[in-house]
């Protein structure tokens, strides 16, 4: 039984990643969080939602992905108004986001060039942000939020809706892919960000490599990583996988003892030409032929013969 949530008035958010500096939204775990919505019209106009109060409750998602964080309505700025290119130029030198306020000044002007009288009302307000658990896909019950043309990156959400973010239905995975879920991309860094306070940018890289066959929706193959060793392991094998696939007498035959007795940790393709190829038709035979729990541990153990500190954050996060 689903549980009711008794609130004033809810509404999803969404924000685009491609409007951002850097290409990506900061995921911050708890506390005051700002938010904002644009409206460029002629006229005294307000930005939707015109009834936002204290009290009400956010749900933030990031486009293409699912909701990530939610939170109540503690404060509600008053609404700016600007007439003027100037204007906005000058407010928006006190913002981080330069990027997001020249898509603005933009629209603005090419706008009010054909527009007269047209302004840009700004309305801001602030959140308790709570990361969530999971991140929770905008398709099934929630799958009007992520319809193309839905105008508003702010949406108000009916009661079904809302219970159905409060009490979602996850689907475990049953089959192995190569691409990494944007959801599950998103669970990770909210894990990250809520457990371990990571202070610097990290990607979520397939750990045996996609270029070699490695899965992506599974997270016993994916590891956090800072761009610069992101670059510097690039499509390299773990010598780790060979190791743990030469127990298996299926893969014993395919296995070169040189790639075994290597001391690097990562065998470069360049220097193990073959070790692609071999490394491909194992992951196919694992993913066309093994159950999801049987390869979810060889990878698992791959990673264990690597980095066992990470393979118990690994099963923290499977406990979420």
């Amino acid at each position: 039984m689903k549980h009711e949530v008794i609130i004033n008035t809810a509404f999803l958010i969404k924000r685009n990643p491609s409007f951002s500096n850097n290409g990506f939204i900061t995921k911050k775990p708890n506390g005051k969080k700002g938010y904002s919505e644009i409206l460029i019209a002629s006229g005294k106009k307000e930005p939707y939602p015109r009834e936002l109060k204290v009290g009400d409750l956010i749900y933030v998602a990031e486009n293409e992905s699912g909701i990530y964080a939610k939170g109540e309505v503690i404060e509600v700025c008053p609404l700016i108004m600007f007439e003027s290119v100037n204007q906005i130029i000058e407010f928006a030198q006190k913002s981080k986001d330069e990027k997001f306020w020249m898509t603005k000044i933009i629209k603005f002007n090419e706008i009010s060039q054909n527009t007269p009288g047209v302004k840009l009302y700004f309305k801001e307000y602030f959140i308790n942000q709570t990361l969530l658990k999971r991140t929770i896909s905008l398709d099934g019950e929630l799958s009007r939020l992520s319809k193309k043309g839905l105008a508003a990156s702010i949406i108000k959400l009916n009661e079904d809706e809302v219970n159905h973010i409060e009490s979602p239905i996850f689907v475990n995975t049953s089959k192995l892919n190569d691409k990494i879920p944007s959801s599950l991309r998103l669970d990770l860094y909210s894990f990250f960000n809520k457990n371990y306070r990571v202070s610097h940018w990290i990607d979520i890289d397939h750990f045996v490599p996609q270029s070699a066959g490695g899965p992506g929706n599974i997270i016993e193959n994916l590891v956090p990583i800072g761009f610069s060793l992101n670059r510097y392991k690039s499509d390299s094998i773990p010598r780790g996988f060979f190791v743990i696939a030469n127990s298996f007498s299926e893969f014993q035959d395919k296995i070169d003892y040189k790639w075994l007795s290597t001391q690097s940790e990562f065998l470069k393709i360049k220097d193990f030409p073959r070790s692609k190829e071999v490394c491909i038709q194992i992951n196919r035979i694992i993913q066309e032929e093994w159950q999801i729990e049987e390869a979810k541990k060889f990878y698992k153990d791959v990673l264990l013969y690597h980095d066992s500190n990470y393979v118990e954050i690994i099963e923290q996060f499977n406990k979420v």
